[in-house]
């Protein structure tokens, strides 16, 4: 007779692999990815050590509030309220913002409405969508980039006030065009 020893270790029975492009799982039933998250995967796979923006608000995240941070902040979501930080602030393409910022820098490629006040400098990328008032000590403005709204650029621009001291858009007093307008050609005769 003979005998045989007993096992030591457990083997787990062999699975086969995935295929690439395929979801593991049951056929039409398979979770999707959001197809914005492949982005926000591919930033930080490509910038493991990125501490400039430390602060990353996701393509599928929303956020309605006021936020406050040191470092900096990538959004790739959706905004709403009000951001201060002393760092800088990405908007990403896909990112939607509706919020008053003051913060040390402001980069612009996605939608953006409210009033912007960096300390350093605001640079509107091509894709850029802002309307509202900005303060910067310098602006850079790429060709393509939408922009509605009043500016104050110069080394004193954020230190003289607050960003509401913005000129109204019509003068009430007058009853005329706009203050940013020219006024219409006088009848000559």
């Amino acid at each position: 007779m003979r005998v045989v020893p007993p096992r030591l270790y457990f083997r787990p029975p062999r699975r086969p692999p995935v295929r690439p492009g395929r979801f593991p799982g049951p056929g039409p039933t398979a979770i999707r990815p959001n197809p914005r998250v492949p982005e926000a995967l591919k930033y930080m796979a490509e910038n493991p050590s990125n501490q400039e923006f430390p602060t990353v608000l996701g393509p599928d995240a929303s956020f309605k509030g006021e936020l406050t941070f040191e470092k900096g902040m990538r959004l790739m979501g959706k905004l709403e309220g009000k951001v201060t930080t002393p760092g800088r602030i990405h908007v990403t393409k896909e990112a939607r913002m509706a919020a008053d910022v003051d913060a040390g820098g402001i980069v612009v490629e996605g939608e953006v409405h409210g009033n912007l006040s960096a300390n350093d400098r605001i640079e509107l990328k091509n894709t850029a969508r802002y309307e509202g008032d900005l303060r910067a000590s310098k602006l850079v403005v790429d060709e393509g980039a939408i922009f509605s709204g009043h500016v104050t650029v110069g080394p004193d621009a954020v230190k003289n006030g607050p960003r509401g001291n913005a000129p109204p858009a019509f003068d009430a007093k007058k009853g005329g065009p706009p203050i940013n307008q020219p006024n219409p050609p006088a009848n000559v005769k």
